[in-house]
């Protein structure tokens, strides 16, 4: 099982490598007011991703730390799930 992660992991450096060598074609971003900035596609294709994961992360972290907090108030009260019904089984697809 451990070759085979480490035989998917190259596989996917490789493609990426390969993705990376074949966008170095310099591009022009139009900001607002006439300014301009000239770079490598992967640059900016690279910047994009980065820019994106970073607006995800900052979306859901409003929500992770309220989850936080109630689950720090559970703990503290002491409350126990013997209450609260469960589910026999997951569904099924």
């Amino acid at each position: 099982m451990n070759t085979l992660r480490w035989l998917i992991r190259i596989f996917l450096f490789v493609l990426l490598l390969g993705f990376c060598l074949k966008n170095i074609t310099p591009v022009t971003v139009n900001f607002l007011f006439g300014l301009q900035w000239h770079a490598p596609l992967i640059i900016v294709l690279f910047l994009a991703v980065c820019g994106g994961a970073l607006l995800g992360l900052l979306a859901t972290t409003r929500v992770w730390w309220r989850l936080r907090r109630e689950l720090a108030r559970l703990r503290r009260s002491g409350s126990s799930t013997e209450g609260i019904p469960l589910p026999s089984e997951p569904p099924r697809d």
